[in-house]
């Protein structure tokens, strides 16, 4: 009888335990005064803790702490907290079982070596599906003695694609040492859920390591407009394309380029515009290669896409390259945004035609090669003639300075020059000089009287007078002197003339 009443209680006292949810031995939380970036811990000890812990209902001490992770299981769990905000924090009661967990008031000040200045994407706008967002940050210390690390938050649901982080290196300003952070997230599903910050670490010249968190914000995404098409970037783009100039060798492989600048955009929204190139009679496309650079800066997400589309044009004649159209939702204007690259028709033509009219080209760009060379030379002529007749000393000085001259002006560059160097100079006459040079430039009032200067010293006088006359002589000379250039078109013109005279 005794035995059957042992049993009995035995069994009323295994019930009662099992009802018991949590008996808690000890329930804490401690530091009570933190700095910024200081973790909180919260110690939970006794039965059946965890699965108390995972029943409570946590809302209000995570609209104020950031839970960076939890310690233990079965009857003894820790849990690290790092606060959000400076100030007191006062809890209510929490709920563990049974029990109710009065939680201490935290007092959290601002950490005296750092500060975090947290910008949370924009939330009074319309947000859309596929909008590329931005969290930024300010980090500001009174010295640079701090290795900073940013760590992103889980795509968790899938309905956020966290992109890459840009960084400013610290640069010291008014306010001391300064870090500046922007990071990209990207939209995906449309509904209202919250989005989380960065986890800043920062560590010390001592090691000592804080933890910076931003709380999370709602966001509400509304799907793209009815009007829209499905799968249309959703940012900004920009479509520049080069085309081939003037003219192609038929059958000859030729280059396409395109180039896609998108801004607050990923790579993987780019359209294919190589997908929506017609079948066109007389071209023939083929392979294209593509060329991808993305990256976060301050500003946001720059994305570019370099396309080359070979292709060959197998008829001869005039050919149009297609139109292209590129199509994107703006999301500051709310509007469908369309661009347009014209069709621009090239010449196809022979290979020798091609090669005919390089070679034309290369004519013309060396005859005003020297043209440009004839040019100089005259003005060289012209100073070396100058210096020559301020060096002279006698008549016959000055004369052989002008029969130099004259025999270097008559040359075609270096063609039949008689050398720069100064030659024995022309058996000319002064008065067939004279005739050359009135028949060449004009008649000029210096050049007459310089013969006749030159006349009358050959009888006896001073050459003083001739020198000051050939020096004004010479000073009236043309800077750039076109006349050789004319001389050499109208003897072309004469040679063309008597050669169309013999062919007929």
């Amino acid at each position: 009888m005794v035995a059957k009443r042992w049993r009995r209680l035995t069994l009323l006292v295994g019930l009662l335990l099992s009802v018991s949810v949590v008996w808690a031995d000890e329930i804490r939380m401690a530091p009570n005064q933190v700095f910024m970036g200081q973790a909180v811990t919260w110690v939970l000890e006794g039965p059946g803790i965890e699965s108390a812990l995972e029943e409570a209902d946590l809302t209000e001490l995570k609209q104020s702490f950031y839970i960076e992770r939890m310690f233990g299981g079965g009857d003894r769990l820790r849990i690290k907290m790092v606060p959000y905000h400076p100030g007191l924090i006062t809890l209510n009661p929490i709920r563990l079982g049974p029990k109710h967990y009065q939680p201490p008031v935290i007092e959290v000040t601002e950490n005296p070596a750092i500060k975090v200045v947290w910008q949370a994407p924009k939330t009074d706008e319309r947000a859309y599906q596929n909008q590329v967002v931005y969290w930024r940050t300010q980090v500001l210390a009174e010295d640079a003695e701090f290795s900073i690390s940013v760590e992103l938050p889980e795509n968790g649901q899938g309905n956020v694609q966290w992109l890459e982080t840009a960084k400013e290196d610290g640069r010291s300003g008014i306010l001391g040492h300064q870090w500046r952070y922007t990071s990209g997230v990207q939209l995906i599903e449309t509904g209202e859920f919250s989005v989380s910050s960065p986890r800043f670490w920062v560590r010390n010249a001592t090691q000592q390591q804080w933890l910076f968190v931003a709380p999370p914000i709602n966001i509400r995404v509304q799907p793209l407009p009815g009007f829209v098409p499905r799968n249309l970037p959703v940012g900004k783009l920009q479509l520049t394309s080069e085309f081939p100039k003037y003219w192609v060798e038929k059958g000859a492989l030729q280059i396409w380029r395109w180039r896609l600048d998108g801004t607050d955009l990923p790579l993987k929204d780019f359209p294919n515009l190589i997908e929506g190139l017609p079948s066109q009679q007389g071209f023939e496309w083929l392979s294209a290669s593509k060329w991808l650079v993305s990256n976060i800066q301050l500003d946001g997400l720059h994305s570019s896409m370099k396309i080359e589309q070979p292709f060959r044009v197998n008829q001869y004649g005039w050919v149009r390259f297609p139109p292209l159209r590129l199509s994107y939702f703006d999301v500051e204007t709310g509007k469908l945004v369309d661009q347009f690259v014209d069709s621009q028709g090239v010449l196809s033509v022979p290979s020798w035609m091609i090669w005919l009219a390089k070679a034309l080209w290369i004519l013309l760009m060396a005859m005003g090669l020297m043209v440009v060379l004839q040019l100089l030379r005259a003005v060289y002529l012209k100073r070396r003639l100058l210096h020559a007749l301020r060096q002279a000393k006698q008549s016959e000085e000055i004369w052989k300075a002008i029969q130099v001259w004259t025999n270097n002006s008559q040359a075609w560059l270096l063609l039949n020059a008689p050398g720069l160097d100064g030659g024995e100079g022309s058996s000319q006459s002064l008065g067939q000089w004279l005739n050359w040079f009135e028949n060449r430039y004009g008649a000029i009032d210096q050049a007459a009287l310089l013969v006749a200067g030159l006349n009358d010293c050959f009888y006896g006088r001073t050459s003083l007078q001739v020198k000051r006359l050939a020096l004004d002589w010479a000073k009236s000379l043309p800077d750039l002197d076109l006349i050789p250039l004319k001389m050499m078109a109208l003897n072309l013109l004469s040679r063309y003339s008597v050669y169309r005279r013999l062919q007929h």
